[in-house]
């Protein structure tokens, strides 16, 4: 056997360390259940793996959302009253999450994740039993002035307190406009006459039933 075959499947990192060839040299055989018990080789592992680590050059992913930070609108549909529901998202600078709806506030945090993903994890501030859910959109590199609308999946408890999932966007708010409240509007009202007008696109979206969303940052 050569010498390259040897380590086929060890990371480059591992099979050139002085420790761990000096760990396999000393090593006696034990069984797989007194390898699993030895709370020690566990130990000794983890400090071979911390020193390789700082020796080798590891990519981090970026999660700066300084890029992303600010107001949004999100709209949500509730299929069986026929009701779009619209709520005020913060992004803090320091990524923390802040969402006013009409009868809860929400918290929580946002990142940006493989360099094309926002991940929002929020839960309910003024209820008894934390009420849960995650929010995931693609953004891509863009910013939040260059973004129309992000389409994003929604994870979250029913009534029956089982994941169920549905179609959100979240709108920037321009940073001339001053606030926005919290709404909840009737398809047949006058209200959502309104918000058709001023977003065309945004009812269509939401009765979409899909197991992912587009990747783009616009309509």
């Amino acid at each position: 056997m050569n010498e390259s075959s040897k380590y086929v499947g060890e990371p480059l990192g591992l099979k050139t360390n002085s420790k761990i060839k000096l760990l396999k040299k000393n090593a006696r055989k034990r069984s797989l259940l007194e390898n699993l018990e030895s709370e020690s080789a566990f130990q000794d592992l983890d400090e071979l793996l911390g020193s390789v680590a700082q020796e080798e050059h590891i990519l981090e992913e970026d999660k700066d959302i300084q890029h992303l930070k600010g107001k949004y609108e999100h709209y949500w549909l509730d299929r069986k009253k026929n009701l779009i529901y619209k709520e005020i998202l913060v992004i803090q600078p320091n990524g923390k999450v802040i969402l006013r709806a009409m009868k809860n506030m929400y918290f929580g945090e946002a990142r940006f994740l493989l360099n094309s993903m926002l991940q929002i994890n929020m839960q309910s501030l003024n209820e008894e039993v934390p009420i849960p859910f995650t929010l995931l959109a693609y953004v891509g590199r863009h910013a939040i002035d260059d973004i129309s609308c992000l389409h994003a999946l929604c994870l979250q408890a029913d009534l029956d307190n089982a994941p169920v999932s549905s179609y959100n966007l979240l709108v920037p708010i321009p940073k001339s406009v001053n606030y926005s409240l919290a709404q909840v509007i009737d398809v047949d009202s006058i209200e959502f006459v309104k918000l058709k007008h001023r977003y065309p696109e945004l009812y269509n979206c939401l009765l979409r039933r899909l197991p992912h969303v587009p990747t783009k940052v616009d309509w």
